[in-house]
This record gives C-alpha cells, structure tokens and sequence, in this order.
C-alpha cells in the first residue's frame, strides 16, 4: 500500500541518458580537471528526462503537438479551468480540525489527536505510513499506534507528518506507458527530502517560517505531478528537450494554483511563486530552489547520470544553512 515511500535504486535503460549525460573519464596520465558545478537547466533537463522511458533528444525543438499541449494547459490554468482541480486530489474533510487541534496544544492530548484521526480509517493508515517511511523515520522499530506515533514526534512533529500524509496522494495516478513509473514514484520520495532540508534551513537561520517553508518543500513538485497525469494525449513517444523545459516552467505556476487551491499558508504560496518568474528576491525562494537543484542532483548521482565529482562541486558552493543536505537520503 505504501510501497511509493519505499527509495529502490534500480539501473538505467541504455539510451536513456541525455547527450551528454556521464562525464567523460579524462585521458591516461593527464592531471584531473576541476569539476564543472552543474547548472540548474542542466539538472532540471536531466531530471525530467529521467521521467520518462525513451530517450530524450535534448536538442530537439518544440513539436506542434507538444505546442499545443503547452498551450492548453496553460489556457486552463489562466482561466482557472475546472479541469486543473480535476488533477488535484481533494485535501483530507478533517484537516482543519487536525491542524487546529495541533495548533493549540493546551486543548488536545496523544489520545484526543489519535482519535480525531481514527475518524478517517484511510487517511489514519496514510498517516502511519508517512511515520514509518524512510524519510520521516526516527527510529528502527515501527511505529504501531498513531497514539504511540504522537507520544514519540509531539504536535509539533505530527503536524508535518499530516501535512505530507494528506498530501501525498497526488502522486498516486494510473501513468502513461511512456513515463517510468518508478522514477515518477520518485518524485513523492524527493519532495519529501526537499522538505525536510527546509526544515533544517529554516531552524538554522531563525526563519519564523518553519513550517511553511516545510510544506513549500513538500509541494514544490504537486503541478508536476499533476500535468504528467495528462501526457498520455501527446502523440509523440519521445519528448523533446524544449517540451521538458515548457514542462517545468508550467508546473512551478501550477504548484502556485494548487497551493492557493488547498488553502496552505500565503507564506507558502509566495516563496513557490519566486520560483514562477515573478519580480521577487524572497531569500528564502532562494534557499527552495537551492534545495530542489540539490535533491534532484542527487538522484541523478545516485542513478549514474551526474558524475560524483560535480555533485561534490555543486554541494560546495551551497551556504552553511544547507550543510548535511542530501547525506544519507535514499532517493528512489
């Protein structure tokens, strides 16, 4: 049931590497070259072409279908089209009596907060879930009761874990035969680290922000996840390397509709528009896309298709606040 939370590493297909996707080993006796840092396109190309089986010509100009399905979407988004809530699963009905319940501890307790959620036997098993996962996890033994898991995390802590709980669902959609599924899977595993380096940011420079920069992590990829629910009315098999790019420039707009549609904190909604190309210098939109151009190279890394070296070069130039991003997460 909850198998999406799981982070496998599984090889690569041949041919589904980019151009230039592995670094070249230098030549026999020649000294070793500093590491290029990697750019941001070239991360956010490799990563969405990581989404789908076929290979992705990288230079291949926008097709007239693929124009087309931009412009649709992007239609349906300006004129807040029905069917951009459509892909949008609906947020748990009790979610404002939990987070009220969390939000004045002096008037819930582990049992209350427990019971509240038991209400909704689904949503409770999610939740659960999310606590045992391997992002969330904070010990080796699970957790078995959700009263236990309250105890062990307090309210403050089971905030989060609900948040990604009633979140995490987006994920969860019956996927076109061109995108490889369990790199899609990958994409829940990812916010989840996104996330939780925001957290850690957010605590080490004194953000009175935590918890919605938390949940501008845990949502930084929802219009992603719901525009690749559409793909399937494309009509070419391989995507084109300008497509991916109007893909990712369309989802970050998306997120922003889907944030104000679920009601999340205007803290939230404002450092994810940054993100959209709107006039903002908001430090801590900074710090997400920071933290989303690192997780991304690390499950690259971890697949092969980013040299070690480069994301050793990329960790570098990151501030203080992002120290400890990305060891020991296990991306899918």
């Amino acid at each position: 049931m909850f198998s999406w939370f799981r982070r496998k590493h599984k090889p690569e297909p041949e041919g589904f590497t980019l151009t230039a996707a592995r670094a070249q080993a230098p030549e026999s006796g020649a000294a070793p070259a500093a590491a290029a840092v990697p750019e941001d396109a070239e991360i956010q190309l490799r990563y969405l072409a990581r989404l789908f089986r076929a290979a992705v010509d990288a230079d291949a100009a926008l097709r007239e279908d693929e124009a087309a399905w931009l412009r649709q979407r992007d239609e349906e988004l300006r004129s807040r089209h029905a069917s951009l809530l459509e892909q949008v699963p609906r947020l748990p009905s009790l979610m404002p009596r939990l987070l009220a319940a969390i939000n004045d501890p002096g008037k819930g307790n582990a049992r209350a907060l427990a019971a509240l959620l038991e209400t909704d036997p689904v949503f409770a098993a999610n939740v659960l879930g999310v606590v045992n996962g391997p992002a969330l996890r904070v010990r080796r033994e699970p957790i078995e009761s959700l009263e236990q898991a309250v105890v062990i995390l307090g309210l403050s802590g089971m905030r989060e874990v609900i948040a990604a709980a009633a979140i995490s669902p987006i994920v969860n959609f019956n996927r076109d035969r061109r995108l490889d599924g369990e790199a899609v899977k990958g994409l829940w595993s990812q916010s989840l680290d996104v996330a939780m380096a925001m957290r850690l940011a957010a605590s080490r420079t004194g953000s009175a922000h935590g918890f919605a920069l938390y949940l501008a992590g845990l949502t930084h990829a929802s219009g992603l996840m719901a525009l690749l629910r559409g793909v399937g009315s494309l009509t070419a098999a391989v995507p084109s390397g300008a497509f991916l790019s109007g893909l990712e420039s369309l989802s970050r707009r998306y997120t922003v509709a889907i944030v104000r549609h679920w009601g999340l904190p205007e803290h939230t909604a404002h450092v994810l528009s940054c993100r959209t190309g709107a006039r903002c210098s908001h430090p801590e939109a900074a710090m997400l896309e920071q933290a989303v151009s690192l997780m991304r190279a690390c499950v690259l890394a971890q697949a092969g298709l980013l040299d070690q070296a480069r994301l050793a070069a990329l960790r570098q130039r990151l501030p203080d606040y992002a120290e400890g991003w990305c060891q020991g997460a296990a991306h899918g």
